[in-house]
């Protein structure tokens, strides 16, 4: 079955909406190291990204595929795997070198909603579907919107305070221990 040129644009539409939303996000000053330190946060926010587009166009293949629209060829696989699985691994770079704090961030919230987009997903798609696929159609359709929005929510999520001070009404207490072997 041929995809439609509207299903294709709102496929690609989808998997760039990340990728913008975290490099607006991202609009603080370039992180800035003595010896590479930044280079840490973005392999790991590449490798994440690069993970978060592959389960994102996992969860679109199998919308496509509970609608009737089935993957034809590999080379449709790998057309619908590769614009998201950039896009998030191009976000996720550059989320890291530019803010860390909310890379962190946005791991965390994917975490929780993948979590919990899987259990609704599931639970719906158990009554939306026959079984067994069911369940588990739903719960990957909904673990990767929750997966999507969360990362989303959490690379988007303001900073407590932009310039970095303490908060005025915060008390810091230095607190130092040893631990003798």
């Amino acid at each position: 079955m041929a995809v439609s040129s509207r299903s294709r644009i709102r496929s690609t539409a989808a998997s760039l909406a990340l990728p913008a939303a975290l490099f607006l996000a991202s609009s603080g000053p370039l992180a800035t190291a003595a010896s590479g330190q930044e280079i840490l946060p973005a392999v790991a926010g590449g490798l994440g990204g690069f993970l978060v587009g592959g389960y994102v166009s996992v969860g679109v293949a199998t919308v496509r595929a509970r609608s009737g629209n089935y993957l034809d060829s590999m080379a449709e696989a790998v057309t619908l795997a590769s614009v998201p699985m950039a896009a998030g691994m191009a976000a996720g770079i550059t989320l890291g070198i530019r803010n860390p704090d909310r890379l962190g961030r946005a791991g965390l919230g994917g975490l929780l909603g993948a979590v919990v987009g899987s259990t609704v997903g599931a639970l719906v798609g158990r009554q939306a579907w026959p079984p067994p696929e069911g369940a588990w159609a739903g719960g990957v359709i909904g673990g990767a919107a929750g997966l999507l929005a969360g990362v989303v929510i959490g690379g988007t999520w303001p900073d407590d305070d932009p310039t970095g001070a303490a908060a005025s009404s915060s008390l810091r207490v230095p607190v130092g221990f040893t631990i003798r072997f």
